[in-house]
């Protein structure tokens, strides 16, 4: 039997023990089959990953998976990653991780121990079906390849290591909670889940958000998409659940502790949970291709309607229990002291829901206009979450009880945090804005405060718990405040070196010492970075590819912002032709009389697949030649041209040189 054959029977018999497992959750007597069948689905699949491991470490291109995610001169713990790089891999390992999740509920849990477990089995047998309607195990038509296409230059990064296992754990994870929520529905013990649920959902909540961190990282230092956060669909689609994620753990204790709030306990460990697969959907299913830079293509109308049908099902479950139950689930008030915990669930609750109408957008405006669709803005997400973070730390100064060194701690927090702000906005921002940032790093810093306050008595009682939780508040609080000073205190310059030249720029000296050519077709560009006496060192990349050029930053650490030096083009006697102008998105400039206005990024057809990741991006663009704005789509594709094809403005030539 060849390998491809016994990878496409492995999977449908560990599909058949799913489904023989499901059995032993309909009565106790059969709890014993569940735990059987479910540890040979479990282990089938284990078997079905080795052999993927096996077909790409082996570099066997008889495998179209194999080909279109790994080459012969890919680094091996890249090829052991390629199993996670593209969506057949990500669904088989997604499948193991939530066959593992049933097997701890089994372990772990202390109620509906053949319930729950069951449920996220069922969740698997669903993906075990979308891994038969498009194997890994595919081959590939005709004679197989000398070499396959390779990883993504922008995933050979170690984070690529790391962040999309950490991501997924979190995803399984918080399947969870929603399988004990609906069990204890089901029999009508709406506190039944509380504990278990406690701690899968604490857990998911920490692997997501490592997950989504790692992410950041990776993004920050590679540029391509945008820096450490960018709105991006496929960035909002794990954030989501796990601001949904947050309520929900903000929630359980009022149910806990006073009984109130059974019903929105319920609902946001469904929403927890929809959210996960509807973010996948949206990333996988290629809705957002033309919206999204590194979102998933699509794998055909079947494999969707196999992700629509792991959406609706559960949702319409949950919906149809909660409706069943909705006279016999009461709740008691929630007590006085415990007010500002209920206020903040709802906070951060439309935080997640607002997150979810910005990222659908896309898909909303499509069905609702003529299919073409429309995003919005990044000014949407900060605007709208600015002003909710300013509400959460609100409620926590209404609760805070007013004793004079209390008061004068928080005024201090904020101070500190507006200073900060202050300190870093660039001038050239409108005052708006500059004042909406400046609102912030004072709700950062009283944020903060408030969260030392109440760790400090925590440890002093020896409330451990606590004390953890004022923890997190307050690295929530430092995080909002970064995000508040990174993106306004950014300042970028271009620079024109030659070899054993240098200059100014963002107050450090830059030399460029030499330019050496590599024998694997990369250029390495050598910077020496002076300021303040201090001299570093660092090597930038910039090499072709067959989606374009790459560049490689390098990145210097100061006490106070970072310095990245990227390479833009090698250019013959280093100079330029006509005016440059360098634009952010949303901002403005003059060069020689022209106005230019950055609107935004137009991503143009499908760029949905990996060729086109790094290509085909166009700028809308208003140009002012004092005739009144005209809009104009210059487009740039690093694959063909560099830069792009000009665009005619009444005589004048207007090209991109490159987007960031």
């Amino acid at each position: 039997m060849n390998l491809a054959l016994t990878g496409q029977v492995v999977i449908g018999l560990a599909l058949v023990a799913a489904l023989l497992a499901l059995r032993g959750a309909r009565v106790p007597e059969r709890e014993r089959g569940l735990r059987l069948w479910l540890a040979v689905s479990t282990g089938l699949t284990v078997v079905a990953v080795a052999l993927l491991w096996w077909a790409l470490t082996g570099s066997d291109f008889r495998f179209d998976y194999v080909v279109r995610n790994t080459s012969r001169d890919l680094p091996g713990l890249y090829r052991i990653a390629a199993l996670w790089a593209g969506q057949e891999g990500t669904i088989l390992l997604w499948t193991l991780l939530l066959e593992l999740t049933a097997v701890s509920m089994l372990q772990y849990c202390r109620y509906y121990r053949r319930v729950a477990p069951a449920l996220v089995t069922a969740l698997a047998a669903g993906f075990l079906v979308l891994l038969l309607i498009r194997s890994p195990f595919r081959m590939v038509a005709g004679a197989p390849p000398e070499d396959g296409h390779g990883l993504n230059p922008l995933l050979r990064n170690p984070w690529m290591v790391v962040h999309p296992p950490v991501l997924f754990i979190g995803y399984a994870l918080l399947t969870a909670p929603f399988a004990l929520a609906l069990a204890a529905f089901g029999r009508n013990e709406p506190d039944g889940w509380l504990e278990d649920a406690r701690r899968f959902a604490l857990l998911g909540w920490v692997f997501l958000g490592a997950g989504m961190m790692l992410g950041a990282y990776w993004a920050y230092i590679t540029l391509g998409w945008g820096g450490f956060w960018a709105w991006d669909p496929v960035e909002n689609s794990s954030l989501i659940p796990w601001i949904f994620a947050t309520a929900l753990l903000h929630c359980l204790p009022l149910q806990r502790r006073a009984g109130a709030c059974r019903k929105l306990a319920y609902v946001l460990a469904l929403a927890t949970f929809v959210t996960v697969i509807y973010g996948s959907y949206l990333t996988r299913s290629g809705v957002l291709g033309d919206f999204s830079v590194h979102s998933f293509e699509s794998l055909g109308a079947g494999y969707n309607a196999g992700w629509l049908a792991l959406l609706l099902v559960p949702l319409a479950l949950g919906l149809g229990l909660l409706a069943r139950r909705s006279r016999q689930v009461t709740s008691q008030p929630v007590p006085a002291p415990l007010t500002w915990l209920y206020q903040a669930v709802w906070v951060i609750t439309l935080m997640a829901t607002l997150v979810l109408i910005g990222t659908s957008m896309p898909l909303l405006s499509k069905l609702a206009g003529d299919g073409k669709g429309f995003a919005l803005q990044p000014s949407f997400y900060n605007r709208t979450q600015t002003l909710l973070f300013l509400v959460a730390a609100l409620v926590l100064v209404l609760h805070l009880k007013p004793t004079l060194p209390a008061l004068l701690q928080c005024l201090a927090g904020a101070a500190l945090g507006l200073a900060a702000v202050a300190g870093t906005v660039q001038p050239s921002y409108p005052p708006t804005v500059q004042s909406m940032l400046a609102v912030l790093g004072g709700g950062c810093g009283l944020f903060a405060a408030l969260a030392l306050q109440r760790g400090v008595r925590a440890c002093a009682a020896g409330r451990k718990a606590e004390a953890g939780v004022s923890l997190a508040h307050l690295g929530m609080a430092l995080l909002v405040l970064g995000a508040a000073v990174s993106g306004p205190g950014a300042n970028s310059q271009r620079l024109v070196l030659a070899t054993g030249q240098s200059d100014q720029a963002v107050g450090a000296e830059v030399r460029l010492s030499s330019i050496e050519d590599r024998d694997d077709q990369k250029t390495a560009i050598t910077f020496q970075v002076t300021e303040g006496g201090k001299v570093g060192a660092g090597v930038s990349l910039i090499y072709p590819t067959e989606n374009g050029t790459m560049r490689h930053p390098t990145l210097f650490h100061r006490p106070f912002s970072d310095l990245y030096l990227e390479p833009e083009e090698l250019l013959e006697g280093h100079a330029h032709a006509g005016n440059v102008l360098e634009l952010a998105k949303g901002k403005s400039g003059e060069v020689a009389g022209a106005k230019v206005k950055f609107v935004n990024y137009d991503m143009g057809g499908d760029h949905s697949d990996t060729a086109s990741m790094m290509g085909g991006v166009g700028a809308k663009l208003e140009v002012d030649l004092g005739k009144g704005p005209r809009t104009v789509v210059p487009r740039f594709n690093p694959a063909e041209a560099n830069p792009s094809p000009p665009v005619d403005v009444d005589g004048w030539q207007i090209s991109l040189q490159q987007i960031l």
